[in-house]
């Protein structure tokens, strides 16, 4: 599990699952965590998200955070990376995890 923390100055905090420490990046700064190397190369907040045929709207006061990143394989063997890994924090500690539709 990955935690990241987003601030509007494009500075990234990085919580790995079993890390002692947190990490600080900068965005577009690759970092690795175990077999891979992610880059998070923007972040935007949205009232909606989704296709013409398929969206959702965040509840009245609330907004979804869209984050863009790439994620490289640093091992010669197939690997998953699946979206419930992370989770966002804000500024007050909450935690946030995926929306996955639905």
């Amino acid at each position: 599990m990955c935690s990241l923390s987003l601030l509007a100055s494009g500075t990234l905090t990085v919580n790995a699952k079993d890390a002692a420490e947190q990490e600080q990046y900068k965005m577009g700064q690759p970092f690795t965590l175990g077999d891979y190397t992610y880059t998070v190369t923007k972040f935007e907040a949205k009232r909606k998200i989704g296709s013409k045929y398929h969206n959702k709207e965040a509840e009245e006061g609330a907004k979804f955070i869209v984050v863009y990143y790439s994620i490289r394989n640093n091992t010669k063997e197939t690997q998953t990376v699946r979206s419930e890994d992370f989770k966002v924090t804000d500024e007050q500690q909450r935690s946030f995890s995926p929306y996955s539709g639905g």
